[in-house]
């Protein structure tokens, strides 16, 4: 099962005991969306691929081919530039999106709210990497 990223689990005639119930009586999967769209703007996916970028700076930077540093030569650092680049962007973006989301759900999920977001999911779409 570790191999899957994604599983369905289904609960029946579950009681929950009063002392173990977390939010509202009934409201189970609205909570759970809630939290999943926070978790579905990707900071997390970001994230775990920055230990990489640092090794192939450490990488580029300590390695030599024909007596200059990697990261001397100059279509290897425009590569690692361009990957910079794209990595603060990218946590820009997703700074952005969980602001926005956060400020939604401060005023309620109003629908002012939700149009703003459903555009700048919008403009995302437009701007491909």
């Amino acid at each position: 099962m570790g191999h899957y990223h994604y599983v369905e689990i289904f609960y029946d005639n579950v009681k929950v005991p009063k002392t173990a119930l977390l939010g509202e009586k009934g409201r189970g999967w609205a909570q759970v969306g809630e939290s999943l769209v926070f978790e579905r703007v990707g900071m997390e996916r970001l994230m775990t691929n920055y230990p990489l970028y640092e090794n192939l700076l450490k990488y580029v930077k300590t390695t030599e081919r024909g007596g200059k540093k990697l990261f001397e030569i100059g279509w290897i650092r425009n590569k690692l530039a361009e990957l910079t680049m794209k990595f603060e962007v990218a946590y820009q973006l997703i700074y952005k999106a969980t602001w926005l989301l956060d400020q939604i759900k401060k005023t309620g999920y109003t629908r002012t709210g939700k149009q703003e977001w459903l555009s700048f999911k919008q403009r995302l779409r437009t701007r491909a990497f």
